[in-house]
Order: C-alpha cells, then structure tokens, then sequence
C-alpha cells in the first residue's frame, strides 16, 4: 500500500541521499519512499532509474515507484524496457506494473498485457 503521499514531499532529499547507501536495504526503503511519496518529481524521477541497474534485484524492483510519476516519469521508459529482460522475476514484474502506468502502449508493443 502506498500510503505515504506528497505531505512527506519534505523528505525528498534526505530520501535521495539515502538511495546511495552502500546498505541494500536503505537504497532499496528509500527508493520505494521516493515512489510513494510521489512529489518533487524533478528530483526523484532522476533517482529512481538508477535503482534499475542496482546489483540486487529488491532494489531494481524498487523503481516502480516511477509508476506514481506518470508521465513525469516518461523519461525512463528505456530503463524500464531493459529491466524487462531481467532474470529476477520479482525485478521484471516491477517494470511490467511501472510501464502499465507510465507508458501501457509500450508495454503492450513489447509484448506484455
């Protein structure tokens, strides 16, 4: 359940920050903080794709995030599109869900429904 929403928007660049840490577990909260609080696009739509080449596959699958953007999150289409050849189903099921709410013509043209 996303249940954060834009009145934490304050924690938006302390939360980008955090998407850099060494720690799997902080870059993979932080990055899933950013999707649901869904404001400030201009700053986290930028740090999300960067989850998609993470080494571990809960945090790759953290950018679904970008789902909440919508179009803002247009930008990132491409990542997604690769992380759908991810081996990690649990990863390339998050790009199917973020691609349905960002850009679902793709997604179809892809061969996903």
């Amino acid at each position: 359940m996303r249940s954060i929403g834009p009145t934490a928007e304050k924690a938006v660049p302390c939360l980008i920050g955090a998407a850099n840490s060494s720690n799997f577990g902080i870059r993979h909260n932080a990055m899933a903080a950013l999707g649901e609080i869904h404001a400030r696009p201009e700053l986290a739509v930028p740090v999300l794709p960067k989850a998609l080449h993470d080494a571990d596959p809960h945090v790759r699958g953290s950018a679904i995030g970008l789902r909440d953007f919508g179009l803002d999150a247009k930008a990132a289409v491409p990542a997604l599109l690769e992380l759908l050849k991810d081996e990690n189903s649990y990863a390339k099921g998050m790009a199917v869900a973020a691609l349905r709410e960002i850009a679902p013509e793709i997604l179809l043209n892809a061969g996903f429904e």
